[in-house]
């Protein structure tokens, strides 16, 4: 045999391995947990599991715990004629949509169930997993917010960066006093909680992971980089009268904002916050919303830099082994979040075939429908 069939048969031996050994373990787990439902309680509704789970309610979030999802579909036309019309052409991963949102809402509805009221923030697009005649179940709720709710002057639409929408969020109306802030990709991979967010003493816990800015050699490569320095240079210049000090970029995962925080935020730096909803973009003076908070956050004492734990970052791509490890490095581990970033660089055949495998994987490892989706309680 030539070294390339060889090679080539290797690989897809290694495949077959690897996705017989998610599909056995993933077995295990559903006969375990269709166990766990029965002790515990739950009642059943289709496919839909429901437990009465009081929202959990303290002074620091005096009215519960609120879910914001920012999505998009780069693939809807009239989203791509406005993206097209504003100066931007081509495609752009960050626009692409793998259906990773329906996968984000399960996580948290059985991870979190304290969690009652989710928002997803679009541009007037509207998720096809949706059930949208029946956003409501029980005490939980689900809105589509669109962007002209939360901005303050509809003159800045559209916008097509998320930093400009960070900037906005606080403004959904009935926001809750704290929410879990996740972008299309961020899931949680086991049960949240609250302790994760705040220690003995009531301070939140800021997750941090490596870097700590101003990172000056990745600042001149990145326009994001540029901007967690531009947003440390604010915090630097409120609170040390200019001098540089280094804050910790937090991790990229599972934010938790409080929304007072962030008006506050707003009132100290209210140009900063007005310029970067002008910006249709991405450009380096937007603010960093997620590294200000939690800057913010610390220089206020309201907060505490920790490493972060447990946390799980991996890219998709567009080779098969690659995300096959991925997938299996969460199955084993089952880390508290999980961000599956978008890393693909393929055709879009390839990109079919492997987000065809990446919602297999995730409708096992969230086998579990929110009672949002379409056929949720449909049992035929």
């Amino acid at each position: 045999m030539s070294p390339i069939l060889s090679r080539e048969k290797n690989i897809k031996d290694n495949t077959l391995k690897l996705e017989e050994e998610l599909k056995n373990k993933f077995e295990e787990e559903r006969k375990k947990n269709a166990e766990v439902y029965k002790k515990n309680g739950f009642e059943v509704f289709g496919n839909v599991k429901y437990k009465k789970v009081d929202i959990i309610t303290n002074e620091f979030c005096p009215n519960g715990i609120d879910a914001v999802w920012l999505w998009v579909n780069g693939s809807d036309p009239i989203f791509y004629k406005a993206l097209e019309e504003n100066g931007k052409r081509g495609g752009d991963g960050r626009y692409r949509d793998y259906n990773t949102l329906q996968y984000s809402i399960r996580s948290v509805y059985n991870f979190a169930p304290y969690i009652k009221n989710y928002y997803i923030v679009t541009m007037g697009q509207i998720p096809d997993f949706l059930n949208t005649s029946s956003l409501t179940f029980r005490d939980y709720k689900l809105r589509i917010v669109d962007h002209k709710e939360i901005f303050p002057n509809n003159k800045d639409l559209p916008v097509f960066n998320s930093n400009a929408l960070e900037v906005s969020i606080h403004n959904i109306k009935n926001l809750s006093s704290c929410f879990l802030y996740l972008n299309d990709d961020m899931l949680l991979g086991k049960k949240l909680d609250i302790r994760h967010f705040f220690n003995d003493y009531g301070l939140l816990n800021i997750y941090y992971n490596g870097w700590s800015a101003p990172e000056e050699e990745q600042a001149k490569k990145n326009s994001w980089h540029r901007s967690v320095s531009f947003s440390n240079k604010l915090v630097n210049d409120k609170f040390h009268n200019g001098e540089v000090v280094k804050h910790p970029y937090v991790s990229h995962h599972c934010y938790f904002f409080k929304t007072d925080t962030l008006k506050e935020m707003e009132s100290v730096w209210p140009y900063q916050f007005a310029k970067t909803r002008t910006h249709k973009f991405r450009e380096a003076n937007d603010l960093a919303i997620p590294f200000l908070h939690g800057a913010f956050t610390a220089e206020t004492g309201k907060g505490i830099y920790i490493p972060e734990r447990n946390y799980y970052y991996g890219s998709f791509t567009s080779d098969r082994i690659n995300n096959l490890k991925v997938y299996k490095d969460i199955q084993k581990s089952h880390p508290q979040c999980i961000c599956l970033n978008d890393g693909f660089s393929g055709n879009d055949n390839i990109f079919k075939s492997e987000t065809e495998k990446l919602n297999e994987f995730l409708n096992q490892y969230y086998s579990d429908p929110s009672p949002f989706e379409k056929n949720a309680f449909d049992l035929s």
